[in-house]
């Protein structure tokens, strides 16, 4: 989970550039959303 949220403030920064992870990343990252 912590993972997950890394990744998407990291590699994604807003679910823009990582189509491939973006959904399962926001599933996880609501929260910080």
């Amino acid at each position: 989970m912590l993972e997950a949220i890394q990744i998407n403030k990291t590699t994604c920064k807003g679910c823009g550039t990582c189509s491939d992870v973006c959904p399962v990343l926001l599933y996880y990252s609501s929260d910080i959303y």
